[in-house]
């Protein structure tokens, strides 16, 4: 929490910054040669493609479409770009590649992880076995396979493994807490200036981050990240969707994804919250279970309550933008000329 209140109040280019270009060379060798590790031992995958329509957490859809898949679409990208990313770039013509840069190294990293769990396990009975141990030994383990490929002993590739999810994790969590110091300085500053007071909103972070770890219930906080991510994802398509049609410009590109987004987390978040509502209303629960479910699974319903007012006024804008579409983008090709 130290480490994290220094990143939260300091400027981005004399902490942030520079802690993450030196943990990028960590994560970046290490996904490197793991991944010529891949070509070089030529894994074949164990598990099956396919299991069942519903798994433990829930249906394949729309479960799957909001697991944490940052490189495919991220509504946490969005608001670190915003926010985070333009402060860092010398010049506006390089958000394309880094922005474009950026998620295809993580698309890539989801990618071997995805090897990882498929390939090092030769049945789902041991799967199963390595997953109680979580998921960062599972990854520890696959990178340590495939470095060893490359002769890295196993035991020096496994810490390496782990030392890069701890990197992931670090560099995350710093940049959580300071986007919640930001989130909190507009949220409550017109209820009192002092909130715009840099340290005041870092130590309200840092206390509500603290009350979940020590009361456990970020672990059912946890269960409706997935969706509320890829619901920011959809909202940003959505601005993105209204600049266009203001701009006169085509922009299927970007209504399309987020309207499957949109149906996608909305059922994503209401399916989640139910379940966890479920388990109270039936005693299926007790003690911090039962406060941490009440409280998320409340949670979760109000985010698509939001969601879905936020889908009016941006349904709203639509039909006003589509309205003077034909001229505005008469106007926008006459200025492309």
């Amino acid at each position: 929490m130290v480490f994290c209140y220094f990143a939260a109040v300091l400027p981005i280019w004399r902490f942030a910054l520079p802690i993450n270009y030196v943990a990028s060379y960590i994560v970046f060798l290490g996904l490197f040669f793991g991944m010529i590790g891949v070509f070089v031992l030529h894994p074949s995958f164990t598990l099956p493609a396919v299991t069942t329509f519903t798994i433990k957490i829930g249906p394949v859809w729309p479960i799957m479409f909001v697991t944490i898949a940052c490189g495919a679409i991220s509504g946490w990208h969005s608001i670190v770009s915003s926010s985070g990313t333009a402060r860092q770039l010398e010049s506006e013509l390089d958000a394309r590649p880094v922005g474009a840069g950026v998620m295809f190294v993580e698309l890539m990293l989801a990618l071997f992880a995805l090897v990882i769990a498929g390939t090092i396990y030769a049945s789902p009975a041991e799967y199963g076995a390595a997953a109680a141990l979580g998921p960062g030994a599972i990854f520890a383990t696959g990178v340590a396979k495939f470095l060893g490929v490359l002769g890295l002993p196993t035991a020096l590739g496994r810490s390496y493994g782990s030392v890069m999810m701890v990197v992931l994790a670090i560099t995350i969590m710093q940049l959580v807490l300071r986007f919640m110091r930001v989130a909190t300085a507009e949220l409550m500053s017109d209820v009192s200036p002092i909130f715009k007071n840099a340290h005041v909103g870092t130590f309200v972070a840092g206390v509500l981050t603290l009350l979940l770890i020590m009361t456990g219930w970020w672990q059912y906080l946890w269960v409706l990240f997935g969706g509320a991510n890829q619901l920011m994802a959809s909202l940003a398509l959505m601005l993105i969707t209204a600049w266009l049609m203001s701009e006169g410009k085509s922009y299927a590109w970007a209504f399309y994804p987020m309207i499957f987004m949109f149906v996608t987390t909305i059922a994503a978040l209401s399916y989640t919250s139910y379940t966890l509502l479920s388990k109270v209303a039936m005693g299926m629960v007790k003690g911090e279970a039962l406060v941490g479910n009440t409280l998320m699974g409340l949670v979760g319903f109000f985010l698509v309550i939001a969601a879905i007012a936020l889908g009016v006024e941006g349904v709203k804008a639509f039909r006003r933008y589509l309205a003077a579409w034909p001229e505005l983008n008469r106007k926008a090709a006459a200025v492309k000329v």
